[in-house]
C-alpha cells in the first residue's frame, strides 16, 4: 500500500510539473508575455523620446537667447547702426576707411540714411 501511495505521489508530481511546463508553451500565454514586453518598451521608449524632446527644446531655447544677444539687430535696438561704405556696401569699422566727401549708407533700428561724409576725428 505504501509503494503504491508513493508511486501516486510520484505520478501526481510528476503531472504537475509537465503541465506546468505545457503552460509554459501555450501560444496564448507566450503571446501575453510579448504584449506585455511589448507595452513596456514602449513605456520606456515614450519616455526617453520625451525626455529627449525636452532637453532639444531647453537646449533650442537657450541658444536662441545667445543668437538673440548676438544679433546686429539687438544691437541696433539698443541705438546702434551699421555703416556701409558706398558704392560697393563695404562695412565701416574704422575712420580711417572714409574721407570727406565719400556717401555712405547707415543702417539704423528703424530704416536707413544714406550721408554725405564731411570730415572724420580721432
Amino acid at each position: 500500500m505504501r509503494c503504491i501511495r508513493q508511486l501516486l505521489i510520484r505520478s501526481a508530481d510528476k503531472n504537475h510539473f509537465l503541465h506546468d511546463r505545457l503552460s509554459l508553451q501555450n501560444p496564448v500565454l507566450q503571446l501575453e508575455r510579448c504584449r506585455e514586453q511589448l507595452l513596456l518598451v514602449q513605456s520606456r521608449m515614450e519616455k526617453t523620446m520625451m525626455h529627449t524632446v525636452e532637453r532639444a527644446g531647453q537646449s533650442l531655447a537657450f541658444n536662441a537667447g545667445k543668437l538673440q544677444a548676438l544679433s546686429p539687430l539687438a544691437t541696433m535696438a539698443r541705438g546702434y547702426s551699421i555703416v556701409k561704405k558706398l558704392p560697393g556696401g563695404a562695412v565701416v569699422a574704422d575712420r580711417d576707411q572714409l574721407a570727406a566727401g565719400d556717401s555712405i549708407d547707415i543702417l539704423l533700428k528703424k530704416g536707413r540714411a544714406t550721408c554725405r561724409v564731411e570730415c572724420t576725428h580721432d
